[in-house]
């Protein structure tokens, strides 16, 4: 997104179950820790990966702009630069 910056302060906002299901099709939701949560895994993801779960962060200050994992999708807490 144009003109847009991940803002990892508010990771913590979208580390819930609800927010996650308004955007992915979660079959649940699950407690994890990983630097790239909160997320939702993958249909078609290996089994161990918890594919169609929405993983919730244990510890969301601990998530990262940077993370990634080749599973999973995130929502992006972006602000317009310069906010």
């Amino acid at each position: 997104m144009q003109g847009m910056i991940c803002k990892e302060s508010s990771f913590q906002l979208l580390n819930s179950c609800g927010l996650l299901r308004d955007h992915f099709p979660c079959t649940s939701c699950t407690e994890s820790n990983g630097f790239e949560q909160p997320c939702y895994v993958e249909l078609d993801a290996p089994e161990d990966n918890l594919p169609g779960q929405c993983l919730i962060s244990s510890n969301p200050r601990h998530s990262t702009c940077s993370a990634s994992h080749e599973v999973t999708r995130r929502l992006c807490p972006c602000t317009a630069s310069g906010r």
